[in-house]
């Protein structure tokens, strides 16, 4: 079964296709009401109302994850700036292991560029 994932507004809107691509039910966080403007803490509601898995570079997220836990569930990219391309392909390196520790319900995963970590 796939899951459902919003991706926030510091991920490229090319991450939401290849998660499609993936087989994946993925949004933009750019694509929902007013998407620009919403908060991050509307964002994190959206996605526990909706049962989605907020993907983000934003640390907020990786704050709310740890005051709130999950719902939702949260994969945190960890790389600072770098290229779209670099992004992806560090996603697609990982992919396996972040499905895996989603589907053991781990609240909080964390990728960087040499290592996944599940919290």
């Amino acid at each position: 079964s796939c899951m459902k994932w919003i991706v926030d507004a510091q991920l490229p809107p090319r991450l939401k296709t290849w998660l499609t691509q993936k087989g994946e039910d993925a949004v933009h966080v750019f694509e929902l009401e007013n998407g620009l403007q919403l908060l991050d803490s509307q964002i994190w509601q959206y996605a526990k109302n909706n049962q989605c898995i907020v993907i983000t570079k934003d640390k907020d997220f990786f704050d709310f994850s740890n005051l709130f836990g999950a719902p939702p569930q949260t994969v945190f990219i960890s790389v600072g700036n770098c290229s779209n391309d670099l992004l992806i392909s560090l996603i697609e390196k990982y992919f396996a292991d972040i499905l895996y520790n989603l589907k053991n319900s781990s609240p909080l995963i964390v990728v960087t560029q040499n290592n996944i970590y599940s919290y």
